[in-house]
């Protein structure tokens, strides 16, 4: 199973219709590849409401089902949050699901055979550059500050003026530091980059 992030601007035109009829309005996406999608895989709950799009990658036909507020009730049945079942997805179709409500978010699977173009190439990182970047992806703000005291060394500010000019990291005018789509795809889980010998 390949998981990346992608810039939403990068999607293509029917993929990105879909998320804007959803009110999806952030930077990039979470794109799985898989040969089969469970429709009801969406949380939902109160303040939330389902949803399951069908999106023909040809002719750019998107099927959007809804599912209902708070989740699935004994008065109505809906694929967002009844079709309990892994369903195989074709090689030309895209499955977008997610929730609305309080919060949008919105997750694309993508048959394997179609999410190669969009696959990033393999750079390499250091353990450590691959660990600072697993705590700016998975940690919060206060997270990383506990995880870097724990630590002998945390980033310095050269490590992180080097990964942000290759595009992994952003840092603003007052120094904040931000992850982008490229170091998400690169930096992998955190609890997959334990902190280096000596980090």
């Amino acid at each position: 199973m390949t998981d990346l992030y992608v810039p939403v601007k990068e999607l293509p035109e029917s993929l990105r219709a879909c998320l804007h009829a959803v009110g999806f309005a952030k930077q990039d996406v979470n794109v799985t590849a898989k040969e089969t999608v469970t429709p009801n895989a969406s949380p939902s709950g109160q303040g939330l409401r389902s949803f399951f799009a069908l999106v023909n990658l040809a002719t750019g036909e998107c099927q959007l089902t809804q599912g209902s507020w708070g989740g699935t009730n004994m008065f109505t049945q809906t694929v967002a949050d009844d079709m309990h079942e892994a369903v195989p997805l074709l090689p030309n179709m895209a499955a977008v699901f997610g929730y609305t409500g309080h919060r949008i978010n919105a997750y694309i699977v993508l048959h394997p055979s179609n999410v190669a173009a969009l696959l990033p190439a393999s750079p390499d990182l250091t353990p450590r550059q691959r660990w600072i970047l697993g705590c700016y992806k998975s940690l919060t703000s206060a997270g990383r500050k506990n995880e870097f005291a724990r630590r002998k060394h945390g980033p310095s500010q050269s490590e992180l003026a080097e990964l942000a000019a290759g595009g992994y990291l952003k840092i603003n005018k007052a120094g904040a530091v931000s992850i982008t789509t490229r170091g998400k795809n690169v930096a992998g889980r955190y609890l997959d980059y334990v902190a280096p010998e000596g980090a």
